[in-house]
């Protein structure tokens, strides 16, 4: 975030399900029925909001942390570690530490694709008001509309297989490790490369590797929690098409709308996804469910 709002955030610690210490930041209002969760995706860290999280913070509470694997978080190094069912876990245990009552939820690139996996399970009603996506869409959803691409959306279909061929090079053992390493990557997404960023992108490369057969395996999963879906015109690793579409058959309640901009448009031009955010969350705040979560809350550590 900017100097004004940095200062007003804090930093705990929590450990998730399989022991793993997550470092949760948290500033705004302690209004625990208004809680905004934000989860980033990859290669990024909890700053990737903090221009979206400025606009927001005089009226939520917002909470965001850095996903395992990522700045203050442990790193952990078994592969199994960093699959799809214990990163949706993380988002419940950060969410059940954070409020009693139902939050909404943002999600980016991984960030959002764990968090569909999030919403998508028997919890998720109690657990969440919304959910708003961001150039992630979920695995099976993707595979599913890939497959039945109809004469229409096949030349969307192949363009975003063509944008989809990083996934490919990121299988490949040690290469994409030394690409992130050397700091190539980080040059080629216009970002500074330091070492902590380098160490976190070939950290991160076991989302991919821990998750390939996802996409196959993974029955698409009915989601009834209010969704938003803001797909950036000029998204050249998610397509339009796949972001706004994939999630049709699945969405009880589904909202899409196009916004200009890149993959990181909410850091470029955070407004764009501040401003139908914004409305999407006073649209749906009072209608969350009443019931509270009856599960014992995990207890905070001050973050090291």
């Amino acid at each position: 975030m900017g100097a004004q709002a940095e200062r007003a955030w804090s930093a705990v610690s929590v450990t998730a399900s399989d022991g793993v210490r997550l470092t949760v930041y948290e500033a705004g209002p302690a209004r625990p029925e208004q809680t905004v969760l934000f989860v980033h995706g990859y290669p990024d860290d909890h700053r990737v909001w903090d221009g979206v999280a400025e606009r927001l913070v005089d009226r939520y509470r917002l909470v965001s942390y850095d996903v395992r694997g990522a700045g203050r978080s442990d790193h952990p190094t078994r592969r199994s570690a960093y699959r799809l069912g214990q990163l949706a876990r993380d988002i419940l245990t950060v969410a059940e530490s954070k409020s009693a009552e139902p939050i909404h939820l943002v999600g980016h690139d991984w960030g959002s694709i764990q968090s569909w996996a999030a919403v998508t399970t028997d919890e998720a009603p109690a657990r969440f008001c919304s959910f708003t996506s961001i150039s992630g869409p979920d695995l099976s959803y993707a595979a599913s509309w890939m497959s039945h691409a109809t004469s229409r959306l096949r030349v969307a279909a192949a363009r975003q297989l063509l944008s989809s061929s990083y996934l490919a090079w990121f299988q490949i053992p040690v290469l994409p490790d030394l690409f992130w390493r050397s700091g190539l990557g980080t040059l080629m997404l216009g970002r500074p490369s330091t070492p902590s960023g380098r160490s976190d992108a070939v950290a991160g490369l076991s989302l991919y590797r821990a998750n390939r057969t996802v996409p196959l395996t993974r029955r698409p999963a009915r989601c009834s929690v209010p969704v938003l879906v803001l797909a950036p015109r000029a998204d050249t690793a998610v397509s339009r098409e796949l972001a706004m579409e994939a999630p049709v058959p699945w969405v009880s309640d589904l909202t899409v709308q196009a916004i200009d901009g890149g993959h990181w448009t909410m850091v470029e031009h955070p407004e764009r996804v501040s401003e139908p955010l914004r409305s999407f969350l006073a649209a749906h705040g009072r209608n969350a469910q009443a019931t509270s979560v009856k599960r014992r809350k995990p207890r905070d550590r001050p973050a090291t």
